[in-house]
């Protein structure tokens, strides 16, 4: 193998293991949340896709088009840490 390949083996193995990544946290979720359905009676995901597996992908549309909220009157710092500050 040249020198000036072995950028390409990089990005392809990072490629590979950020979507093999993503995929096992996308069936994490799945997992989870019909194992959860199940514990607690109901049905879990099961409206997107055929047997809710594409829950993960409507979860992470929902998420990126949720719109940040900011009170007209809060003070803009105190409003973003207030939920760090709050002790548990």
């Amino acid at each position: 193998m040249h020198s000036g390949e072995y950028w390409l083996v990089t990005v392809l193995g990072l490629g590979i293991t950020a979507f093999g990544l993503i995929g096992i946290a996308a069936f994490m979720v799945f997992a989870e949340r019909r194992i959860l359905g199940l514990l607690q009676d109901r049905l879990g995901p099961n409206r997107a896709g055929p047997f809710g597996i594409l829950q993960p992908i409507a979860d992470a549309l929902k998420l990126l088009t949720k719109e940040n909220f900011l009170p007209p009157f809060a003070e803009r710092p105190l409003y973003r840490l207030a939920p760090v500050l709050v002790p548990c």
